[in-house]
């Protein structure tokens, strides 16, 4: 218990909050108003990976993966300027001693990283790299439902304040026997609605909560422990709350130890503070209506449910986070009144439920009009787009609560407003995805949809699960898959692409997870492992288990030297966003449109830049629209000052026609207009970045057509005779002079004992070319000047390989040895005329010959005062050597020098750079750098602190080998 202690959350939180009790860390930053703006202008795109979901040779974890310099070009090329690694916390099933039991990773248990995450030291090098990209991290805090790790096995054990943390609630030894029977002490069960009543009426457990009467509330109950036995020898039984899984219990926000506060605290102390994670999510929605009902009289007026305590819980993480200089991202799925009152006191940014899952059910069902009517109820209540997280499906899928869709959660007047709304979309979302019931079942999937975006793309299109894995589908998902990312991208907030994307990741078939559909979990089905690089391709699961998903795309990584690929056009569609500048913008107005999935957004650039109408088609046929422009004042007032208008894509001008915008938009096709005075340039800038002509892939272009020499023809050479067999009869050789037959040839790829093999001739590279100097070897030739590359007239090539002539053998004098032929190396094909084999092709240009590099100068040294040393014969002066820094590491590796982002770094502000190298004379004194302070260090040596800079650790460094001991004159050993 000693051990379960260090690692639980509420041990580890106890030593994290010391480092900000008594300073004045927690008076820097402002808790209050949220700060969206500088997380938008830090960082507008960010790209979120799951841990357990990526694969790469060898199974590293996903630090290490993504501190590749690779990864770093394809985060550029997405255009994401943050990166959201979560869920990073440790996780697993502790409480049934078997941490791999979970594949999600959601039911964390401590502060530390997971095993799929990485270690510290990876991260260290992560953050690094991304300090020197001016890139920002993210992660998640603890959630308010965490998995049965070290605390909870400490509360079932009733060890002091740790009972306090969680939903516990202790059960007389005399109502055993009604509950649930356990095998063991460590085995929950539920209890059934007679059992709870049971103990309702015995007092223990509420009757009924304002959780029970939200219909938009995630399913949850109460189950039941075994008999476990406490560290002062008492067997107990405990009632505890859970958020839909018996393996994780929902933390006690209200209980006076506030150990639940505590251990939510004392995380973002851990992320912001210490790890200098600038974007932290929490959710708290298991919190929400977690209040008794009060009992009112028969036919008295009931009270409308409360979602306390989770309102509550929201503001104490938000203030706190950005207390430490961080943004916080509330990530529950609101309806939208709830939605309005976040943002308003809480989070930066929370989960966008005004146009997803609408946007994701146009897509799959083209019909955007309960996209259009949550879309004008959002501006009838007045939320600020510019503080949505607009996310693309990701390893959950698609929720379709539809909480914003739920009764008495929207005025009367709303247009959303309708219940019946919400059950056509799942009508319609079942119908659409039984396509794939025979790969696919979502039988005890509820509400959700287990697909990707990728996925989503392929269902709506109609391809079967087989064939959207196949090289015809592949156009067909990409473009739903870019409409679903355009729409998400033109609108203010933050844009959060998945991994998955990048990849173009499909769900996965139940036959590679379960022997029969019963034992299926459709959750897991957008969880399967993907790679970003094509050399993963033989690595079918990850350390975990999770098998690799069937894909729509090449790796990301090929993905890069096709301009017509997914990832190419996400880079276009962020470049648009950027040079806009419309992430900071604001939604003016909805436009009419006539298409049934058609969609139109007016948004107001920020600083006067203009005004971007954005139109996606997510229908499947054509459609021409006629935008009236006279619907919105603001764009009137644009067109009336002479402002252009300009296709974002084009680059060209688009006319209007009798006051109206016509567009013509194919099926998943997408448009933005630019109207404003900059609109030309910008047009122009981001037309550039659109991909242009057509493409062959790398693998598939044909080489360059060259002209080969003719072959040398090999001569006819006999086998050779073999050998007689030896007999007892003595032959005297013949006298000098006399004439002897010639020794049988030897074959050609054999070379006579005593002489050298020849190189066998190889038609192109290795072959004689005319009019090239053969190349020797430096050894056997002397440097000679450049051989002049044009190619000459023909001369015909000498043969191969000549036969070769032995001597015959006579007893004195011995005939001097031949001398050995040169070896024929290869050289390189001459060049020949680009018009040669009747294709035109670009000219093959001599390859130059590299100059030598000029020598470098050695480095010079700051003045020092000279000293004299006693000069031997043996030994020469020692050269003056420079002193490495404390904080470098072994290698090649630099010091960690971090570069200031836009967002705050830590909480003690910026990090304070490495102090250059000093320099060590031979007398043992160190000279500092000339212009250079001296380095201070950290006011604390504890380990890494708020008040102290965060510098990556040396790697350790291997013991010196010990000087052997010099003997003195006396006979001793010298030290």
């Amino acid at each position: 218990m000693q051990w379960l202690e260090k690692q639980s959350l509420l041990g580890s939180g106890a030593e994290l909050a010391r480092v900000v009790s008594g300073s004045q860390l927690g008076w820097r930053s402002p808790t209050l108003p949220p700060d969206p703006d500088n997380l938008l202008r830090a960082a507008d795109t960010w790209l979120l990976v799951h841990p357990m979901a990526l694969i790469a040779d060898g199974t590293p974890s996903a630090f290490a993966i993504l501190a590749q310099p690779r990864a770093q070009e394809l985060l550029r090329r997405t255009g994401a300027r943050g990166l959201y690694v979560a869920p990073s916390g440790g996780a697993g099933a502790i409480w049934a001693y078997d941490r791999s039991a979970t594949l999600t990773g959601d039911d964390t248990i401590q502060h530390g990283f997971s095993e799929a995450a990485g270690s510290d030291d990876e991260f260290l090098r992560l953050r690094r790299l991304t300090d020197n990209s001016r890139m920002l991290l993210g992660t998640d805090i603890i959630p308010a439902a965490t998995g049965m790790g070290p605390d909870f096995f400490l509360a079932a054990r009733n060890v002091r304040e740790y009972p306090g943390a969680y939903c516990l609630v202790e059960i007389p030894r005399d109502l055993w026997p009604y509950m649930p029977a356990s095998a063991s002490e460590w085995q929950a069960r539920p209890l059934t609605r007679a059992q709870h009543d049971l103990l309702a009426e015995k007092g223990l457990l509420p009757p009924s909560l304002s959780r029970d009467l939200l219909s938009w509330a995630r399913p949850g109950g109460w189950a039941v422990t075994g008999e476990v036995r406490g560290a002062d020898g008492t067997l107990r039984r405990w009632a505890y709350r859970h958020a839909g899984r018996y393996d994780m219990p929902v933390l006690h926000w209200d209980d006076p130890s506030a150990a639940a506060r505590r251990i939510l605290s004392s995380s973002i102390i851990q992320q912001i503070g210490l790890r200098g994670m600038a974007l932290t999510g929490f959710r708290v929605e298991p919190l929400t209506g977690l209040d008794p009902l009060p009992r009112v009289a028969y036919g008295a007026p009931g009270h409308a449910p409360a979602p306390e305590p989770a309102p509550t819980a929201a503001l104490s993480p938000g203030r706190e986070t950005r207390r430490y200089g961080g943004w916080a991202w509330q990530r529950d799925r609101l309806p939208l009144p709830l939605l309005a009152r976040t943002l308003h006191e809480s989070a930066d940014v929370a989960e966008d439920t005004v146009t997803s899952p609408a946007a994701e059910h146009a897509l799959l069902t083209g019909d955007a009009r309960p996209l259009r009517a949550l879309l004008d109820d959002a501006l009838r209540l007045g939320i600020d787009m510019r503080r949505l997280v607009h996310a693309t499906p990701g390893p959950e899928g698609v929720d379709y609560a539809l909480p914003q869709l739920a009764p008495g959660m929207l005025p009367s007047d709303a247009t959303a407003g309708n219940a019946a709304l919400a059950d056509d979309m799942r009508a319609a979302m079942r119908t659409r995805a039984s396509l794939w019931a025979s790969t696919m079942p979502l039988g005890g999937a509820g509400d959700m949809l287990p697909v990707t975006g990728a996925g989503l793309a392929a269902l709506g299109a109609g391809f079967s699960h087989a064939d959207a894995a196949g090289a015809d589908a592949r156009e067909t998902i990409r473009q739903g898959h870019l409409a679903l990312v355009f729409f998400k991208a033109m609108q203010p907030g933050l844009l959060v692409l998945h991994g998955q994307d990048l990849a173009g990741a499909l769900p996965l078939d139940w036959h590679v997870m379960a022997d029969s559909e019963e034992r299926w979990d459709p959750a897991l089905a957008p969880r399967g492992a993907y790679a970003l690089y094509r050399t993963a391709r033989t690595t079918v699961l990850t350390k975990q288990g999770m098998p690799r998903a069937p894909v729509a795309y090449p790796t990301p990584d090929e993905q890069l030297h096709d301009p017509h690929s997914f990832l190419n056009g996400v880079h276009a569609i962020t470049a648009m966003r950027e040079r806009t500048g419309i992430a900071a913008g604001r939604v003016v107005a909805r436009l009419r449109t006539q298409g049934r999935g058609c969609i139109a957004l007016a948004v107001e650039l920020p600083g006067g830049r203009g005004m971007v109408v954005a139109v996606t088609n997510f229908g499947r046929e054509a459609v021409t629209e006629r935008l009236d422009m006279a619907a919105t004042p603001k764009l009137l007032e644009l067109f009336g000052a002479g402002n252009p208008a300009v296709d974002l894509e084009e680059g060209t001008p688009l006319p209007l026609e009798g006051g109206r915008m016509v567009l013509h938009l194919d099926p998943w096709e997408t448009r933005a207009v630019l109207v404003g005075r900059d609109a030309k340039s910008i047009g122009a800038a981001t037309a550039a970045e659109q991909p242009k002509g057509p493409f062959v892939p790398a693998r598939d272009a044909t080489p360059m057509p060259v002209v080969a020499p003719p072959a040398p023809v090999k001569p006819t050479v006999a086998p050779p005779v073999p050998a007689p067999v030896p007999d007892l009869t003595i032959r005297i050789a013949p006298p000098a002079g006399a004439a002897a037959d010639s020794a049988p040839a030897a074959p050609q790829d054999v070379a006579p004992e005593g002489m050298p093999a020849e190189t066998p001739a190889i038609s192109g590279d290795a072959a004689a070319m005319p009019g090239v100097a053969p190349t020797v070897f430096p050894e056997t030739q002397p440097v000679a000047p450049p051989v002049d590359l044009t190619p000459t007239e023909q001369v015909p090539l000498p043969p191969a390989t000549e036969p070769a002539q032995m001597a015959p053998v006579v007893p004195a004098p011995a005939p001097a040895p031949a001398p050995e032929p040169a070896p024929v190396l290869p050289t390189a094909p001459p060049t020949v005329p680009h018009d040669a084999g009747g294709e035109v092709r670009a000219p093959v240009t001599p390859p130059e010959i590299p100059a030598l590099p000029e020598p470098v100068a050695p480095p010079v040294y700051p003045a020092t005062p000279e000293v004299t040393a006693p000069a031997t014969e043996s030994a020469a002066p020692a050269p003056l050597t420079p002193t490495v820094p404390a904080n470098t590491t072994d290698g090649d590796l630099v010091p960690y020098k971090p570069v200031r982002r836009t967002a705050p770094e830590t909480l003690d502000g910026p990090v304070v750079p490495v102090p250059p190298a000093s320099t060590v004379l031979p007398g043992g004194s160190e000279v500092p750098a000339e212009g250079t302070s001296s380095y201070k260090a950290p006011l604390r040596t504890a380990p890494e602190t708020l008040d102290g800079p965060i510098t990556v650790p040396p790697l350790p460094t291997p013991p010196a080998t010990p000087a052997d001991p010099v003997p003195t004159e006396s006979g001793t050993a010298a030290p």
